[in-house]
């Protein structure tokens, strides 16, 4: 929020006038959703003209212990290889189907439901924890 307000501030500054519509917290929330949601839906548009994609996922503990997935889908654009965030999830549980689930909720909201992504999905990548990885039982499994 202080950097919202800097930002406001040098607006003001350059003679813009905001008032106090838009110079406090729930201007800035709301300004923060609707660029998040056009964010995503960009990359949903890029990921839909894809023929093949991959996905990366890996997971981290925060401060709290709380799981953490974050996933990336890559592609291939004009030869060149692109990388893009498809979500940040806390499963339920650090357990397979948790997991999987988080990265399924996460997918389909860049348009990548398990229809598409059966269709396009060329490799995923994750580190070696055995949740994830396993062969008979992991994530990649599911895959």
């Amino acid at each position: 929020m202080a950097g919202y307000n800097w930002l406001c501030d040098l607006d003001e500054a350059k003679g813009l006038t905001l008032g106090r519509t838009y110079h406090n917290i729930n201007a800035c929330t709301t300004f923060i959703k609707y660029i998040a949601t056009t964010a995503k839906d960009q990359v949903a548009d890029e990921i839909k003209k894809r023929k093949f994609v991959s996905v990366t996922s890996d997971g981290a503990t925060d401060a709290s212990i709380i799981e953490q997935e974050i996933l990336f889908v890559r592609y291939s654009s004009k030869g060149e290889p692109v990388a893009k965030f498809a979500g940040l999830r806390q499963p339920v549980s650090p357990d397979v189907t948790s997991l999987f689930q988080a990265i399924m909720e996460a997918l389909e909201d860049v348009g990548l439901n398990k229809e598409e992504l059966e269709k396009k999905l060329v490799g995923f990548g994750c580190d070696g924890a055995s949740v994830m990885g396993g062969k008979k039982g992991g994530v990649s499994a599911y895959c």
